[in-house]
C-alpha cells in the first residue's frame, strides 16, 4: 500500500498535527478560523410566472394549465441529477477493545456519518482527470474538489463527540491545490467510492474525524477508504479501511413545487375554477417545504463465542466455538413531534456463520435502543419464523430465530431452530458471544494511515493548510 501523504505544503504546524496520530495524540494547533457565508438562489423563475398566469379565470386559463403541465414535466425530466445529495459514510472502527474513544469501546464499533451537499453553493470547484499530473504525482482516479460552503446539513456524531461543517479542514494534495472535500466522482451525477475529508473540533483540538485519506507512493496519488476517529485529549483512536459511501438525491423545494403544480395543472380541466385557484395557491405555499430524508443506519459487527446444541446427535456436530458476522440496517422516521424514531419498515439483519459459510435470510429488526437522531444505536433485537435459506430443499421446516445484539459491549445472543420434516425431530442452536481479544493488526494499519507518515524532504505533501472560509 502506498504511503500516506504527510505534511501541509504551507504550514509546519500541520506536520505536528499529522504526527499526533502516531505519537499518542499530543495536542495540536487550535481550531481554525472561520467565516460564515451563504448563497441563496431562486430556481425556475420562469415557471413561477407561468403558474401565476394559470390563476386567470376562463377557458384560456385551462388551456394554459395544460401547457404548464407539459413545461413542468420537461423541467422535472431535465433534472435527472439532483444538485443536492445526502452522502452517507458507513463501516466499522476498530481499536482492539482497549481505551474508549468518546465513550465508544469494543473491538468493532459500527459508525455512520452523513453530509448533505448542495453543489449549487460550491465556491471552489476543482477537477483532475484520471492520469492527470497532480503536484509531482499521477492520479489513478478522478479528483473532484468542493468547498465547505456547499454543506447544508451534517450528522457527524461518534459517542459523545459531534462535528459540524464549521470544523472542516482543507486538504492539500499538492502545492497550490486545495479543497475542503475531495471525491473520486462528480457527486451531482454519480455516487463516489472514495473521499478525503477531515474535521477537527475544540480549542485546542480535542477531536479529529477522517472520512477517507490521501496517500502517495511518490509516483501515484490516490484517495483511500480509511476512516479514523481520534480523541487528542487522551490519545485514544479507532481506525479501519472498510468505509463505504452511499448517496441519496434530496428533492429541492422548487422541484417539489414544480411536480405538485404540474400535476395540478394537468388536473385543472376537471376542476371548478374556484377549486383550481385554491389548490394552486396551496401548491405555491407548499412549494418551499421539503420533506425530511431519514437515512438508514448500517453496520457490521463480528462476534466470537460458543454454540450450545440440543436435539439429535447430528446437532452436536455444530456445537462448540464459533463466530458470526451481524450485518444490519436500521431505518429511522420522524414522529409527529419531529423526533427521529425507530421504523421497523426497512430495518433488517442477516447473520453469517464464519465456520460453516452460510448466511440467513433477511430477518426483521423489532426493537432498537439508542438515539437515532445522532445515529447512535446501543442494542437491537430481531426475530422471524423463517431464517434458514434453503429449508425446503434440505428437508427441514423453520421454527424461528431470535437475537439480541449489544453494540456498546460487543456482545450478543442468537437462538435458532428447525424441524426435520421426515423424522419430526427438532434441532435447536443457541449462540452466546464472549469478549473479543484485542485486534492490534487492524489497529496498527489504521493508525499507520491516520499517522500521515512523513515523506522524503523536498516533495510536496499533504495534511491540512491554513484557515479557509467555511459556512456554518
Amino acid at each position: 500500500m502506498p504511503a500516506p501523504l504527510s505534511c501541509c505544503v504551507d504550514s509546519s504546524q500541520s506536520c505536528a498535527r499529522s504526527a499526533d496520530w502516531t505519537n499518542g495524540g499530543a495536542r495540536g494547533m487550535g481550531r481554525m478560523g472561520r467565516s460564515a457565508g451563504r448563497v441563496l438562489a431562486m430556481r425556475h423563475p420562469f415557471s413561477l410566472r407561468v403558474i401565476v398566469g394559470a390563476f386567470m379565470p376562463g377557458r384560456r386559463s385551462r388551456r394554459l394549465a395544460s401547457a404548464v403541465g407539459v413545461v413542468l414535466g420537461m423541467l422535472v425530466a431535465g433534472s435527472v441529477h439532483a444538485a443536492v445529495v445526502t452522502l452517507s459514510f458507513s463501516g466499522t472502527l476498530e481499536n482492539g477493545g482497549l481505551e474508549p474513544v468518546f465513550g465508544q469501546s469494543g473491538a468493532v464499533v459500527p459508525y455512520q456519518f452523513q453530509i448533505t451537499y448542495d453543489t449549487a453553493l460550491d465556491t471552489n470547484t476543482a477537477f483532475y482527470a484520471t492520469g492527470a499530473t497532480l503536484g509531482h504525482e499521477t492520479t489513478t482516479h478522478e479528483w473532484h474538489g468542493y468547498s465547505a460552503s456547499g454543506i447544508t446539513a451534517t450528522r457527524l456524531s461518534f459517542g459523545t463527540q459531534t462535528w459540524t461543517a464549521g470544523d472542516v479542514m482543507p486538504m492539500v494534495p499538492a502545492a497550490g491545490v486545495d479543497a475542503d472535500l475531495w471525491f473520486d466522482t462528480d457527486i451531482s451525477v454519480a455516487t463516489p467510492t472514495r473521499s478525503w475529508i477531515a474535521f477537527s473540533v475544540g480549542s485546542p483540538d480535542v477531536g479529529l474525524l477522517h472520512l477517507g485519506i490521501g496517500v502517495s507512493d511518490g509516483v501515484h496519488i490516490v484517495m483511500d477508504r480509511l476512516t479514523g476517529v481520534m480523541d487528542t485529549g487522551t490519545g485514544a483512536s479507532m481506525a479501519s479501511f472498510d468505509m463505504s459511501i452511499s448517496a441519496v438525491p434530496v428533492p429541492e423545494p422548487a422541484t417539489l413545487a414544480l411536480v405538485a403544480c404540474g400535476l395540478l395543472a394537468l388536473a385543472g380541466r376537471r376542476l371548478a375554477r374556484g377549486a383550481f385557484v385554491r389548490l394552486a395557491i396551496l401548491c405555491a405555499v407548499a412549494g418551499g417545504v421539503a420533506p425530511a430524508v431519514a437515512m438508514p443506519i448500517t453496520g457490521t459487527v463480528l462476534l466470537s463465542g460458543n454454540v450450545a446444541a440440543t436435539g439429535p446427535a447430528h446437532a452436536q456436530d455444530y456445537a462448540g466455538a464459533d463466530s458470526v458476522t451481524i450485518t444490519y440496517t436500521i431505518q429511522g422516521k420522524l414522529d409527529a413531534n419531529g423526533k427521529m424514531v425507530f421504523d421497523p419498515v426497512g430495518s433488517k439483519v442477516t447473520v453469517t456463520d464464519s465456520n460453516y459459510h452460510w448466511t440467513t435470510l433477511e430477518i426483521p429488526i423489532t426493537l432498537v435502543t439508542g438515539d437515532l437522531s445522532t445515529d447512535t444505536v446501543s442494542t437491537f433485537q430481531f426475530s422471524a419464523t423463517d431464517w434458514y435459506a434453503d429449508a425446503s430443499s434440505d428437508g427441514i421446516a423453520n421454527n424461528g430465530i431470535t437475537g439480541n445484539i449489544d453494540l456498546v459491549n460487543q456482545l450478543g445472543r442468537i437462538t435458532a431452530s428447525y424441524t426435520d420434516v421426515n423424522t419430526h425431530e427438532v434441532y435447536r442452536y443457541a449462540f452466546t458471544s464472549v469478549a473479543e481479544p484485542p485486534a492490534w493488526a487492524v489497529v496498527a494499519l489504521g493508525l499507520g494511515g491516520l499517522g500521515l507518515a512523513g515523506r522524503r524532504r523536498g516533495r510536496p505533501a499533504v495534511a491540512r493548510s491554513a484557515g479557509r472560509r467555511v459556512a456554518e
